[in-house]
């Protein structure tokens, strides 16, 4: 049954206040939170780069304005799927409100896929540019940053691709009642596009690993520098959980404007932590500005001196972690 016409049978086995519920404040805070918190990122980003004095490359000027851009544009689309969408309510109640609100919630949805995969695209290339900056002594290095950005930026064309042809006419996906139309099946070109978006997750997560190993400092410091390194692929985490939220393909699909919930809120954290992570890759010469000689590389580094005379004179104190 297409998602704008009302099944009888299913509105009489409709549970008494379900004409009524409405869970579609999830999405708008979560969307204007995120709002909120990816801008805050964006700005710590570049006043961090400017007391570095990097305030160039392209990420400054072209990837990360690029995936504040679509990541903000996300975030409009959840309040407008709310507002004049209808999500989070059940359709059988939009239907009866007026089908209209369910047209405007596929073109919403046909915008969203547009968007972020474009806000995921940008954000991941500004990762990889300062990649490039830290890593381009190595050759290796390079291929693998570059391949790794090739197969982002084909990913991305492919989606592109994927969402334009699907349905034909392209209409077809919010007007059923065109003679001759038909759609692919978009929940499974949905999983096919996270396939290839949690690889590079991987990959960039693997990348930096051997040159952080080999890097002759002391333990505290390498911990430090993984760890920031380690913030650049936290958006895989989110993209896992996205893909399995499309899993249950059926369950969407039967009451598209209620059990697409989830889903919006894992596309909106996903855009926003991958936007995110590229801004906190660079935060560390503001937060030596803010915190001075304070970081918990040090304290790492004190608690390990304490655990090693501790250990030689056979005992272990763990008065560091109080």
């Amino acid at each position: 049954m297409s998602p704008l016409q009302l099944d009888p049978a299913a509105l009489a086995k409709l549970p008494p206040g379900d004409l009524s519920e409405n869970i579609g404040h999830r999405v708008m805070n979560l969307a204007i939170a995120f709002l909120v918190l990816q801008s805050v990122f964006v700005v710590l980003f570049y006043i961090s780069r400017y007391l570095n004095k990097m305030l160039n490359g392209w990420e400054c000027w072209l990837f990360m304005p690029l995936a504040y851009i679509f990541c903000t544009a996300l975030c409009i689309c959840g309040v407008l799927a709310v507002k004049i969408g209808g999500e989070g309510r059940h359709i059988a109640a939009v239907l009866l409100e007026d089908p209209n609100i369910v047209t405007n919630r596929i073109k919403i949805d046909k915008a969203v896929e547009y968007i972020d995969l474009a806000a995921i695209t940008s954000a991941k290339l500004a990762i990889l540019c300062l990649y490039i900056r830290i890593l381009s002594l190595w050759r290796s290095y390079r291929i693998a940053i570059y391949l790794t950005g090739t197969i982002i930026v084909l990913t991305w064309i492919a989606a592109i691709l994927l969402s334009t042809t699907i349905c034909h006419p392209y209409s077809y996906q919010w007007d059923p009642t065109i003679e001759g139309g038909h759609c692919g099946d978009m929940i499974r070109a949905y999983q096919f596009i996270c396939v290839p978006n949690i690889l590079t997750d991987f990959i960039m997560l693997l990348i930096p690993l051997p040159a952080v190993y080999k890097l002759h400092v002391q333990l505290p410091a390498k911990i430090g520098i993984f760890a920031t390194f380690l913030t650049g692929s936290v958006g895989i985490v989110t993209s896992v959980l996205r893909m399995l939220s499309f899993l249950n393909d059926a369950q969407l699909l039967n009451d598209l404007t209620y059990n697409s919930i989830p889903t919006f809120i894992f596309t909106i954290i996903e855009a926003g932590v991958y936007l995110i992570a590229a801004c906190m890759l660079s935060l560390r010469p503001l937060k030596r500005h803010i915190f001075k000689d304070k970081s918990f590389t040090k304290w790492v580094g004190s608690y390990l001196d304490r655990f090693s005379r501790g250990s030689s004179q056979g005992s272990i104190s763990f008065g560091g972690l109080k």
